[in-house]
């Protein structure tokens, strides 16, 4: 256990189907595990605070990911394009998702918001076709345009008081 840094594009494109991050691990660079076809599931149990940009980019069979409750950001493109992730934990301490972070991910059915977060950006959550609902709680202040764009199967949605402008295309089918 003397892991502590996974340096970026550190396994891109391996044919890995799982992977566990021991507690050891205090960095994980971007594009670690992008273009990983083969990964189903991804448990990162490192004291991170943010998951970079594209770090699970384009994994089209992950299904389920674990994140721990220390990931206060979730950066630009970190999980876009990861057509069969169902399920995500999204931890309590979040505060940012960045854009385009789990847009395409088109199994996507229920996402739950911390009441800590703060800002969903730019089509974070665009061609999100099995989304249903989405409750946006009141400490969320910014909806990145296009946020929720092509979210075919939403059919509920409550935006919390915090939201002061709602940007362009964000609920556009």
């Amino acid at each position: 256990d003397s892991l502590t840094e996974i340096g970026s594009s550190a396994f891109s494109g391996t044919k890995l189907t799982n992977i566990v991050i021991s507690k050891t691990v205090k960095k994980l660079g971007e594009s670690a595990f992008s273009l990983c076809n083969e990964l189903i599931t991804a448990t990162v149990s490192a004291n991170l605070t943010e998951i970079l940009p594209q770090t699970f980019y384009d994994c089209e069979k992950l299904t389920e990911v674990k994140l721990p409750a220390t990931v206060t950001e979730i950066c630009d493109r970190a999980f876009l394009g990861c057509k069969s992730l169902r399920s995500i934990n999204l931890s309590d301490s979040l505060e940012k998702i960045g854009e385009r972070a789990f847009n395409y991910c088109k199994a996507l059915d229920n996402v739950k918001f911390s009441n800590k977060l703060k800002t969903i950006g730019d089509y974070a959550f665009g061609s999100c076709e099995a989304l249903k609902s989405i409750d946006i709680p009141d400490s969320v202040t910014e909806l990145g345009e296009w946020a929720f764009h092509g979210c075919k199967k939403l059919t509920e949605l409550k935006i919390g008081n915090g939201v002061t402008e709602i940007k362009k295309s964000t609920f556009d089918m």
